[in-house]
């Protein structure tokens, strides 16, 4: 009989629990967007493959971007980067180092602006549409800065 005289307590208790609220309850996290040029939050380890623009060119402090207009960069998952220009092809290669580094290489035959490119390359970052490199001279003679962005 003792155990019927519980049951409507417990009933009671079950049906007011979930309505009960912890004064220190923490607050759902806020959702982080892309940035409106990245389309991607997610990173990369290494460039997607496909063609890409240079949006951003600066040579020690000196902005260099339109000596790279007029060419497109081709980057293969082997390693092959090609700049293209018109239906002239100059082959180099691009590597994610050990050290986190872009190698990027191109032979003689290329122009000079395109050989300026070459060496390597601290990776800001990698997402499907862009990377950004940079090269900062620890005795202040100049930082290098490099975006390729994906041409959809």
């Amino acid at each position: 009989m003792k155990r019927l005289a519980i049951l409507p307590i417990c009933m009671a208790m079950l049906m007011l629990a979930p309505s009960c609220t912890k004064s220190d309850s923490v607050a759902p996290p806020q959702s982080v967007s892309a940035s409106s040029d990245d389309d991607a939050a997610l990173a990369l380890t290494q460039p997607a493959p496909g063609n890409y623009s240079v949006t951003k060119f600066v040579d020690d402090g000196v902005r260099k971007t339109n000596t790279l207009s007029a060419y497109v960069f081709i980057f293969e998952s082997n390693g092959t980067l090609t700049a293209r220009q018109g239906t002239q092809n100059y082959v180099g290669t691009w590597e994610i180092e050990s050290d986190g580094e872009m190698e990027i290489d191109f032979d003689s035959s290329a122009p000079n602006a395109v050989r300026e490119i070459r060496g390597g390359w601290d990776v800001d970052r990698i997402t499907q549409r862009k990377i950004v490199l940079t090269d900062i001279e620890n005795d202040g003679t100049g930082s290098d800065f490099l975006t390729f962005t994906r041409i959809q």
